[in-house]
């Protein structure tokens, strides 16, 4: 489709696009209004490599890279039911690991050794006390886990760096983004309600429309008159009015109009009754007149009245 037609779409269904703007806008304040309040809180983990007491700078960045490498692989531990499953007997939470697991982000800083863990709940104070809940549940498998045997010390150290606290204010949802997504939604839904109802349409608005629907040329355009049943005359009645210099481009660009037949006839017909064929051809025949020719005004209706020359 091309821009012009998207322009014209535009222009014409401003206000179905106005109208589904508002109305999306006012979805998405509605939905955040009606949505359940979420909250979220984060912890925050530190994991390192155990070095030998006299270990050199090598030996130490040997162990940070191997703990960059051990993390990446931990924040699918955190979401794990060995980590989870604690977590839910210490808080007497009705849930399934699955289920929690839902409500866990583990995210892993590029380049770090920190693990955070960001839980959202309901409660706000609940999400606090599971995001730390995990964290402690976390140190105790991972150390667990990285012991080369039964009474050795773990390899891998994991310990908080930042507790979760208490948030605020809710997370989700935002009321803000809500209606501006459902602005944005709701104003495309109408640009393509307009733009369907442009493409469906085929009545003829104005001259683009003539100019679209045909390939003979516009000779001239003639505005609506609102006085033309009392002064339907109006070249010579008000002949400097916008109308009357209308009726005389008319008849300067018919005077252009197949120049090699010569014979100076014109119909002037419409699709329907008392659409201002007879005002119109009288004002055109005036016009005609005021550049000295012979003009000969006939009414030829087509209901086979006889003709009667004016």
């Amino acid at each position: 489709m091309e821009t012009t037609n998207l322009l014209k779409a535009f222009r014409k269904g401003w206000l179905l696009i106005l109208i589904g703007a508002l109305l999306g806008a006012g979805g998405g304040f509605a939905a955040a209004v009606l949505a359940t309040p979420e909250y979220s809180a984060t912890t925050k983990l530190f994991v390192s490599v155990r070095t030998s007491d006299a270990a050199s700078a090598t030996d130490v960045s040997q162990g940070n890279s191997a703990a960059q490498q051990k993390v990446r692989s931990y924040a699918d531990v955190v979401l794990t039911e060995s980590i989870l499953q604690p977590v839910i007997e210490e808080l007497a939470l009705d849930i399934t690991p699955a289920g929690l697991a839902r409500r866990v982000q583990p995210t892993i800083n590029t380049n770090t050794v920190v693990i955070s863990i960001a839980v959202s709940d309901e409660s706000a104070a609940r999400s606090a006390q599971i995001a730390n809940s995990i964290g402690r549940s976390f140190v105790r498998v991972v150390e667990r886990l990285e012991k080369p045997s039964a009474d050795s010390a773990s390899l891998v150290r994991a310990s908080t760096v930042q507790s979760a606290v208490v948030p605020s204010a809710p997370s989700s949802p935002n009321r803000t983004l809500n209606m501006v997504v459902g602005l944005a939604v709701g104003a495309f839904l109408g640009f393509a309600a307009a733009l369907l109802r442009g493409l469906v349409d085929t009545r003829i608005h104005g001259p683009r429309d003539v100019a679209a629907a045909t390939d003979a040329p516009l000779l001239a355009t003639l505005g609506f008159d609102s006085e033309a049943k009392r002064q339907p005359l109006v070249v010579s009645a008000n002949g400097r009015s916008p109308l009357a210099e209308a009726y005389r481009t008319l008849r300067t660009n018919l005077q252009f109009v197949d120049l090699g037949a010569g014979n100076g006839s014109f119909v002037v017909t419409s699709a329907m009754p008392s659409e201002g064929k007879t005002t119109s051809t009288a004002n055109l025949a005036i016009a005609l007149a005021e550049t000295g020719a012979r003009v000969v005004l006939i009414d030829a209706p087509t209901s086979g009245a006889p003709v009667s020359p004016r």
